[in-house]
């Protein structure tokens, strides 16, 4: 065998193989070792160009237009183009000595065409110089205003001089895998290496086979050994047709998914992948029919990553195959182990399939496999409850905000706890909780936080817990709800801060600069610089060199914040310069601190902005004011789930203010995740204390704000302040909800299931444990319930996606049932409106009024319904001999007559002048409510809100926009 070089050797040997490219003319061999190159390190998303651009040849079918242009031009260089992000990258390869002209002309014709590069990367065998390189790059970026990148011949050696792309070195350039230098590996893989390479030995049992299927696994799977992947590879090569069609199927198999794996492209294991589906049969076992669901998985996932580009209707046939093998395997009486795997494997073959269609659609029919196979998990401890966990984590991206998804992985999480500890199930949480945080979805890291936070929580793994509740405190500041944020991280700053674990003790400062944030993302500036100035003398204690700032990033931006916040204080309120000086000076620190705080504040750009330009600031930074502490009174805002919330209380009642109010946020996150059918709604709640006996809820009538009063004692049992809270919180949501409370108690029920109570009143008492942060931190600052807070505008909360109000079509709405009801309104209508609207017409003031309804977009169903209306109570008037009156004996019997009477066709005399824009308004408002409850909808609030339920049919079950053809009884059309 040839002998391993060095890497300065094999570059050198790397450098003269391309060359020998250029000697034979070896265009299009080089065009696919660049192809092959730049998928593997620039992008996945290309496709190799499929004839000679020389010949005019076709360029590929994707990228199509572009292509098509480029293939009309004298190009000898094969091209390829992606979409990567936002840029257009561009990929072009030449074997021309004359380079520098040669990419000139390249340039000038790869911008002649749509779309236009924004990236272009460019593979040369021919060295260039720096100099070169750097004016091409400028002429590249000053005449057509993109970024260009030349791999020469040097470049290009040094990249396939590395383990992940030796393999194409092997491919394209006959290079031996063995000139690969040895690099470094655990006894076990090194005498592996030595038996089957440096002896010469053939396989020649199984056993020799499950060897060489263990080397090429560990290659396959370890970057720094890929560069043995095409040596263990051709030993499996040799047992093809030597040993049976069992093992040929294995050794398939091995080849396809090292190549895949491995080197990140299945194309050159084509042939593997296709002989493996011709050998599947009928006899094949679970375990192999596994394999082939997993192979034709790989194809298709393959394929829509770039990796492969085979045929489409090769991958679906391959797919077809193992889908049928998997059915016959799963109806035959197999052990549950085998039941339990192929069911893993099926649900991921049905995602694949899927990969264009409709999320709900896709979870929908990969969840139910899986459920399946959850069940057996729960009883047979043989099935790796661990693989599952991953699959999970694996399609969380995509599908990890659907319920069921979320129910599944609590069923997992339960088995997982079982069998591995609380802390296993923790870690599974913190995993799942990363993977949604990469998705952006805020709440739901939330809720894997807190299970990672609850599992974690015990002496040997308090660190674990102590970062939960620091990712927490991030979280909820993310999500706006600065009350919870401070919650979270008091609590990690007290558990830090009093354990005697020291690892904990560099996050007593990282705790504290958290807390420090929740001041100034709650409007209370003041607070803020006095929290931050208590935060940083923890700092200074706990932290390595803390005043290098390149290193502790937190303290560094604190600094800076602190500045613009002094800055925008004192610019709004003069008068409370000297409070803000003396919180500064009342630093623990360096007084240089203080000092460079203010010289910084008088300098743009903060000493320049106006007022308008802060509050605009404000509004899109904070959604806050900046004087929540200052005028002795409490004032707190947040929004969330379409709900304006507001607290109030008085100074002495801060501490209440903020405890209810975190307890309230943290229950609205959890709760983010179920569609509560919310109507939009502002929730006001005034916090009073002193009351004798137990805290209290009692609710002000208004019909447009819901207005709430809470009585909290003074000291009382914890625990049942907790419920009391609870309680509370549930009353105040169930207003706003349009579900039937029986639905909203179920929602409720499993929420506290899952442990929301303990989310929300964790560590110690929640009062105490805010006082005693605030102590810490903000220690003796100046009292300023006496100083006059300036009115500054006040923008909107700012609200996170995740929680921000639903207005997509409601489960339950289905166009089909909205024809049905529409229908059947006009049906029931149809008479009355063919005798009554003429009149309506015929009279100006009632025409008018209907006319400005319809040029307002109300659908005529809604009109015919307020006349029909109208018509009806004529009718009941003109049996009562009188108008109609609260307290009419026998209403329902005087209403019922009446549409009889109607439907029969004996319509009242209506007095015209009654028909106005008031009339339609109110009836428009019960016709809501009659509506709400043709839905299956209910409505909570004491004093109903019509304006608020409108906005929420309309959006969430099409009231105001769905319509049917139907006969055009006020003329529209004519008038038209």
């Amino acid at each position: 065998m040839t002998a391993s070089k060095n890497r300065y050797e094999l570059r050198q040997y790397l450098r003269f193989q391309l060359e020998q490219m250029s000697a034979k003319n070896q265009q299009h061999h080089f065009e696919e070792l660049a192809f092959e190159l730049a998928r593997q390190t620039i992008s996945r998303r290309i496709v190799p160009a499929t004839g000679p651009v020389q010949a005019g040849g076709d360029q590929g079918r994707d990228f199509e237009s572009y292509r098509t242009y480029l293939a009309s031009t004298p190009i000898a260089s094969s091209l390829s183009v992606a979409a990567e992000g936002t840029d257009t990258l561009v990929f072009g390869c030449t074997l021309d000595k004359a380079l520098t002209n040669k990419i000139k002309r390249d340039l000038r014709s790869m911008f002649g065409g749509t779309p236009k590069p924004t990236v272009v990367y460019y593979y040369a065998v021919p060295d260039l110089p720096v100099a070169k390189r750097h004016n091409l790059q400028k002429l590249c970026h000053d005449a057509y205003g993109a970024h260009l990148e030349v791999f020469d011949g040097q470049a290009i050696a040094d990249l396939l001089a590395e383990p992940e792309t030796f393999w194409i070195a092997e491919q394209f350039l006959s290079v031996p895998a063995d000139m690969f230098p040895a690099v470094e590996a655990d006894a076990d893989y090194a005498a592996l290496r030595r038996r089957w390479f440096d002896e010469v030995r053939e396989i020649g049992s199984y056993s020799d086979f499950i060897e060489v299927k263990r080397g090429l696994r560990r290659a396959t799977f370890s970057p720094e050994l890929r560069a043995d992947l095409g040596l263990w590879s051709d030993l499996l090569k040799e047992t093809l047709g030597k040993f049976g069609p069992v093992i040929e199927r294995k050794a398939l198999y091995e080849i396809a998914v090292a190549q895949l794996r491995g080197r990140g492209s299945l194309d050159p294991a084509v042939w593997a992948v296709s002989r493996y589906f011709e050998m599947l049969d009928e006899t094949s076992p679970p375990n192999e029919v596994e394999d082939a669901t997993v192979l034709a998985s790989y194809a298709v996932s393959a394929r829509l990553r770039g990796e492969f580009n085979a045929a489409p209707e090769l991958v679906e046939g391959w797919r077809e195959k193992a889908r049928a093998a998997i059915e016959r395997s799963l109806a035959e009486d197999i052990n549950d182990g085998s039941r339990y795997r192929l069911l893993l494997v099926r649900g991921h073959l049905d995602f694949d399939e899927l990969g264009t269609a409709d999320v709900d659609e896709r979870a929908e029919r990969l969840l139910l496999h899986w459920e399946a196979a959850a069940k057996i998990a729960a009883i047979s401890p043989f099935a790796d409850i661990d693989a599952l966990a991953g699959l999970l984590e694996m399609v969380l991206p995509i599908i990890g905000d659907h319920a069921r998804y979320r129910d599944l992985a609590d069923q997992v999480d339960a088995i997982v706890a079982e069998r591995g500890g609380k802390f296993t199930a923790a870690e599974q949480g913190r995993n799942r909780a990363v993977q949604y945080l990469k998705a952006d979805k805020v709440a739901l890291a939330v809720d894997q936080l807190q299970r990672a936070k609850d599992g974690w929580f015990s002496a040997e793994t308090m660190r674990g817990s102590v970062l939960a509740m620091l990712n927490l405190a991030e979280c909820y500041a993310l999500l706006h709800l600065p009350l919870a944020s401070r919650y979270y991280a008091a609590a990690a700053l007290h558990l830090a801060g009093r354990s005697d674990d020291e690892s904990l003790r560099p996050l007593v400062a990282e705790a504290a600069f958290l807390v420090a944030d929740s001041y100034m993302l709650n409007g209370e500036g003041l607070s803020y610089l006095a929290a931050f100035g208590g935060a940083a003398a923890l700092h200074m204690h706990f932290a390595t060199d803390p005043e290098e700032l390149e290193r502790h990033a937190k303290f560094s931006a604190g600094l800076v914040q602190a500045t613009q916040m002094r800055t925008l204080l004192v610019k709004n309120a003069p008068h409370l310069e000297a409070a803000a000086d003396a919180i500064v000076d009342g630093w623990k620190l360096d007084p240089a601190y203080a000092n460079s705080i203010r010289q910084l504040g008088d300098k743009p750009p903060w000493a320049t902005m106006s007022l308008p330009e802060i509050a605009a600031l404000l509004a899109e930074q904070l959604g806050q004011g900046l004087f929540g502490d200052v005028g002795g009174r409490v004032q707190y805002q947040w929004h969330a789930l379409g709900i304006n919330w507001s607290i109030e209380a008085a100074e002495d009642a801060r501490l209440d203010a903020g405890r209810f109010g975190a307890a309230l946020q943290i229950a609205l996150v959890d709760l983010s995740d179920r569609d509560l059918l919310i109507i939009p709604s502002d929730v006001h709640v005034r916090i009073e204390t002193g009351s004798a006996g137990p805290s209290s809820l009692r609710q002000d009538p208004d019909n447009g704000t819901l207005r709430f009063i809470i009585t909290l004692p003074e000291g009382g049992d914890q625990t049942e302040e907790v419920e009391r809270t609870f309680a509370m919180t549930a009353t105040m949501v169930a207003q706003a909800t349009a579900l039937p409370f029986v639905d909203f108690r179920t929602i409720l029920d499993g929420k506290m299931e899952r442990g929301l109570m303990t989310r929300a009143f964790w560590v110690q008492p929640v009062s105490a444990l805010l006082k005693d942060v605030r102590d810490l931190l903000i220690g003796d600052m100046p009292d300023l319930s006496q100083q006059h807070a300036p009115a500054l505008a006040i923008a909107p909360a700012l609200v996170h996606p995740d929680l921000a109000w639903r207005s997509t079509p409601a489960p339950g709405y289905s166009r089909e049932k909205s024809i049905q009801a529409l229908e059947n309104r006009y049906r029931r209508t149809g008479p009355v409106m063919l005798a009554i609207v003429p009149l309506l017409m015929g009279e100006e003031k009632s025409r008018d009024v209907l006319q400005a309804c319809h040029a307002e977009g109300m659908p005529d169903w809604q009109l015919c319904n307020c006349i029909y209306n109208f018509t009806l109570n004529a009718a009941m008037e003109e049996e009562l001999g009188g108008p109609l009156l609260g307290g009419t004996p026998d209403a329902q019997g005087v209403m019922n007559r009446a549409i009889k009477r109607i439907e029969n066709g004996a319509m009242p005399k209506v007095d015209l002048a009654k028909f106005d824009k008031a009339f339609v308004d109110f009836q428009l408002g019960l016709n809501t409510l009659a509506t709400l409850k043709g839905w299956g909808l209910q409505l909570h609030r004491q004093t109903p809100n019509s304006i608020a339920t409108k906005r929420f049919l309309d959006a969430r079950y099409m009231n105001s926009s769905d319509d049917i053809d139907h006969e055009d009884v006020f003329g529209w059309n004519a008038a038209a």
